[in-house]
């Protein structure tokens, strides 16, 4: 039986791994992108894209920096109702549409943010990030 775990980058997790493929590589070790599937959504394009940078040239960094394959979502109608009911059942917590798609669909964050990590050891959302990547 094959054991693939999802993975949901959101745009710390992206822009770091982009910008330090020695991070990437750390992770990926621990992560195993191989047999995982990787996503990253339209949140997270958007805020690179305020950032003034390529989403496409940071997916393709990330992909190359951890050795697999990085996946688009679109976020919903359904993740953005989603969204708003975590931010009035939890208020305070840092949560965004990248953070309800990985609770609803029960994947794993890849996340630096440590307020989100937080967010998700308070709600129960799984979370990775290896200080040391």
């Amino acid at each position: 039986m094959l054991a693939c775990k999802r993975h949901v980058w959101d745009t710390p997790g992206l822009v770091s791994v982009a910008e330090n493929p020695s991070a990437g590589s750390s992770l990926a070790a621990k992560i195993d992108p191989k047999n995982s599937f990787m996503y990253a959504t339209s949140q997270s394009r958007d805020d690179i894209r305020e950032l003034g940078m390529d989403f496409n040239n940071v997916i393709s960094l990330a992909e190359k920096s951890v050795g697999g394959k990085i996946h688009y979502i679109e976020i919903s109608p359904e993740i953005k109702e989603n969204t708003k009911f975590l931010l009035e059942k939890y208020p305070g917590l840092h949560l965004d549409h990248t953070f309800a798609y990985a609770h609803a669909t029960k994947s794993i964050l890849l996340t630096f943010d440590v307020q989100k990590r937080k967010s998700c050891e308070e709600i129960g959302c799984k979370h990775f990030w290896s200080d040391a990547a």
